[in-house]
């Protein structure tokens, strides 16, 4: 499936207007005059085409620039579904490119055989425009997707400094509520939204993601930009078969997920416990109830009311999890890997502090971790 985004229209319109010409000259010989020579009807050409050229120039740079250029930075399981996705859809179209940004060993074998995306409905072979490690090579920008961990999006983003402008839109896809803000200080100038997707998946190998279960939801939004502007990248999106939709309200929807996952992660990898077994200690039970009740509070504090029943439905998904599963943060804890500590607990301790909230159960488990993580984990 194809999605217009104006551009075919511009070149309709500029070449029928360039044949008019043609046909116009073609037809000046007719009647009792003879036809002029060849050449006068070149020159004729030439000169009346380069006058509706030059009214039209607008439309027709407009048409030869504004191939809607996209990138996916960062192609583990977030980064990978999308960009496959996109990639597959948009392969060859002259209106939308599609760019990934990799490393390592994933980047060469996307280089070599393209991007596999696993999935119980049907794999997926996708084939970027590009695929580099070097932002650089990609030239200005429409759209980022920003799929890196939290600890890498500063980093990261800077080296899409060439390839912004005020007209780029750059889109987080990242865990945690203080994505935006960072990419706003960053690049003031730049269209920043606020993201948050639903999904589960992860690289199994150099070039192939897999995704698990159907879950499949990416909600964005921005209440100061353009609606059309939003509307567009809905429509290059949901063309691909991905859920995408703005939301009106999307900061509440990202706090309603960070008050799910900020919980979750820090109270697994603070207790050094499986969700499982969090809920059946009474006393970790508990302090997991109490991280949940101070993120409510601090939501509020940042003009954010989350549902009144949101502690409870967050307790009903973690009891449907399965024996042994736990956090993304506590499985890097375990594995001395860099975890997103500062994005999910950490966060929430600092905006505690400026709006001089005290909150026990978070600040108790943080200063824990801290003393856990690894160096410049």
């Amino acid at each position: 499936m194809k999605v217009s985004i104006g551009l075919k229209k511009k070149y309709r319109i500029s070449t029928v207007l360039f044949y008019r010409i043609i046909v116009l000259y073609s037809c000046e010989g007719s009647g009792a005059a003879p036809a002029p020579p060849l050449a006068v009807c070149l020159r004729s050409i030439i000169t009346l085409t380069t006058g509706v050229l030059s009214c039209c120039c607008n439309d027709l740079i407009l048409f030869m620039e504004q191939t809607y250029k996209i990138a996916v930075a960062g192609m583990g399981g977030v980064g990978g579904y999308y960009g496959a996705h996109l990639a597959k859809t948009y392969e060859g179209s002259p209106e939308v490119s599609v760019s990934f940004v990799a490393r390592g060993g994933h980047l060469q074998a996307i280089r070599d055989n393209g991007l596999l995306l696993e999935k119980d409905s049907g794999n997926i072979v996708a084939h970027a425009d590009q695929v580099t490690d070097d932002p650089r090579e990609l030239g200005k920008l429409d759209l980022i997707l920003l799929c890196c961990k939290g600890y890498d999006l500063e980093r990261f983003a800077l080296s899409f400094a060439d390839n912004i402008t005020d007209d780029t839109v750059l889109l987080p896809l990242l865990n945690g509520v203080g994505s935006t803000a960072i990419l706003q200080r960053l690049f003031p100038k730049a269209k920043t939204l606020y993201g948050c997707t639903y999904l589960v998946s992860r690289i199994v190998s150099d070039g192939v993601v897999r995704m698990s279960g159907d879950m499949n939801q990416l909600f964005f939004g921005h209440p100061d930009m353009d609606r059309k502007e939003l509307e567009r990248i809905e429509a290059i999106l949901g063309a691909t078969g991905v859920n995408a939709n703005i939301h009106d309200d999307i900061r509440l929807k990202i706090w309603e997920k960070f008050s799910f996952i900020s919980p979750l992660a820090t109270a697994t990898a603070g207790l050094d416990s499986t969700v499982d077994g969090i809920l059946e200690n009474a006393e970790h039970h508990k302090a997991l109830e109490n991280l949940m009740q101070e993120i409510v509070l601090l939501a509020g504090h940042e003009n954010v009311a989350l549902p009144g029943d949101i502690i409870d439905n967050n307790m009903i998904r973690l009891g449907k999890m399965p024996a042994g599963a736990t956090s993304s943060m506590h499985n890097d804890l375990r594995n001395n890997k860099n975890t997103e500590l500062e994005m999910l607990t950490g966060y929430v301790v600092s905006k505690a502090m400026e709006h001089g909230l005290a909150l026990p159960a978070y600040n108790k488990l943080y200063t824990l971790l801290k003393g856990r993580v690894p160096p410049g984990g």
